[in-house]
């Protein structure tokens, strides 16, 4: 599955990792905990669990094997709620909207998917990607402190979907 999206003179579309095959899952999980340090790292065998939807980002004028621009991911939590997470901007682009347009992107396909509701939590230094979510229409839902480890705190911020 692709989505696409034009963003200005930036465009870029996503590309479902295969999760029936396990090099392309460890690929996917090493190259988000390479690019996005966390003391709760992605493992393989959570991108090829089925409610898990895992998806390269690439510049659109590149095709698939191009331009690298970074990696996002949802899970459904119910046929009306999909959690995204997991969203990682490839070094070279940090500080260029690629975040956004990512955003913007899972947004997309989840919609498209049909679910009513996004939600995501986000570490509360993370401040890029919370001023991203609350101009696009998130709402800070709740504060989760201490939620996955010790001293690792995070907000929940929701949107309904059309």
């Amino acid at each position: 599955m692709k989505s696409s999206l034009d963003q200005g003179p930036m465009k870029a579309l996503l590309r479902l990792v295969e999760r029936s095959d396990p090099n392309e899952c460890q690929r996917f999980a090493q190259w988000v905990n390479t690019h996005y340090p966390s003391r709760l790292p992605l493992e393989a065998r959570t991108v090829a669990s089925p409610d898990h939807f895992s998806f390269w980002v690439f510049a659109a004028d590149s095709g698939e094997k191009g331009e690298l621009l970074g990696a996002t991911s949802f899970a459904e939590r119910t046929p009306h709620l999909a959690e995204t997470m997991r969203t990682v901007v490839a070094p070279d682009y940090r500080g260029k909207g690629i975040g956004s347009l990512i955003s913007q992107l899972i947004e997309s396909e989840v919609r498209d998917r049909g679910y009513k509701k996004i939600r995501t939590t986000i570490l509360i230094k993370n401040l890029p990607m919370i001023w991203i979510k609350l101009k696009q229409g998130y709402l800070v839902e709740g504060l989760h402190p201490h939620h996955e480890l010790p001293d690792l705190h995070e907000y929940s911020l929701g949107k309904m979907l059309d």
